[in-house]
């Protein structure tokens, strides 16, 4: 019944997600500002475009640090993803899908 009663209104949807801090914060340049996590970036892409293992030639440490920025990333990434998440949830609750 939520659904139906929102089919008038107009989606504002861009106001909506800025609102719960969705909006790009530059994510990519994280990594960059550090310059051996940059180094270790470019090594493990270059391992991987010629066809070797991502971490070929590299010690433990490097390895570490690379998945452990990885792992950053991807909780950052989840952080804001569930804000979505949350607000799909509250737009579109018991749409009826048929109507």
């Amino acid at each position: 019944m939520v659904a139906k009663e929102r089919v008038d209104q107009p989606l504002d949807i861009p106001t909506e997600m800025e609102s719960l801090g969705v909006a790009e914060d530059g994510g990519e340049l994280d990594w960059m500002q550090n310059d051996h996590l940059r180094d270790i970036v470019f090594r493990v892409r270059d391992n991987e475009l010629s066809g070797r293992d991502p971490f070929y030639l590299m010690n433990d440490e490097d390895k570490e640090a690379f998945l452990g920025g990885l792992e950053k990333k991807v909780m950052k990434e989840n952080k804001k993803l569930s804000h979505l998440h949350e607000w799909l949830h509250s737009n579109i609750e018991n749409i009826d899908y048929g109507a």
